[in-house]
């Protein structure tokens, strides 16, 4: 167990972007945690039950840390309950962003508010190769959050229209729908509430396309 000071050092250090602090506690964590793999796992007589696991994890280091790996990567404060990845995307900071996933976290984490990363960085008009890094860390986009939206939800709503057609790209369903003051809606409907005019193009433009390569 992470000892809270230190869980809230690491999640402060990914908020201010400290690149330094944040690679110096997570190779502290990993040299605790291949002390202790190399007390329990590699010491471990081959006659034991799940000695055939003992013996992958042996062979395999990485693979030892991602079913035995210690959880500060897994962090979260207590008041929002975001991670390290939710900071450094709400700071739109790329960089510390890189580390965390290069570390393993969770890239659908959701916080209190139901929110995963992609909901915040969706919020941001210029955070685009934020966005893609999460996308390409397999990103869920169509999470819906306690608010009732999606992150391609949330872009309409902001009017970023890169931001958009990036998820649509990726494949965000325009067609999830939601309960907003007891109706229900979809992304289009959104767009159309806020008078996105450009955005409720696209979005029915691809509509048009997505039928059309069905029906061939």
């Amino acid at each position: 167990m992470v000892p809270k000071e230190v869980r809230r050092a690491f999640l402060r250090s990914a908020y201010n972007g400290d690149q330094k602090v944040l690679l110096s506690m997570l190779a502290s964590s990993n040299r605790k945690h291949d002390e202790s793999y190399k007390r329990k796992i590699v010491g471990a007589p081959s006659h034991s039950i799940i000695f055939e696991r003992k013996r992958l994890l042996r062979e395999n280091k990485e693979l030892a840390r991602f079913i035995c790996k210690h959880n500060l990567i897994d962090s979260v404060d207590e008041r929002l309950q975001r991670n390290a990845l939710h900071w450094a995307v709400e700071q739109k900071n790329k960089k510390v962003a890189s580390i965390l996933v290069d570390h393993g976290i969770d890239v659908n984490a959701v916080d209190k508010k139901g929110q995963t990363a992609l909901h915040i960085v969706s919020k941001h008009k210029n955070s685009l190769r934020l966005l893609l890094l999460l996308l390409d860390e397999g990103a869920q986009l169509n999470v819906i959050d306690k608010h009732g939206y999606t992150p391609l939800m949330i872009a309409t709503i902001n009017g970023h229209i890169e931001v958009v057609k990036i998820l649509l790209s990726y494949g965000a369903d325009i067609f999830v729908e939601t309960e907003k003051n007891y109706q229900k809606k979809t992304v289009m409907d959104f767009a159309s509430d806020s008078k996105e005019e450009k955005i409720l193009q696209l979005l029915l433009h691809h509509v048009y396309n997505t039928t059309n390569e069905f029906s061939n």
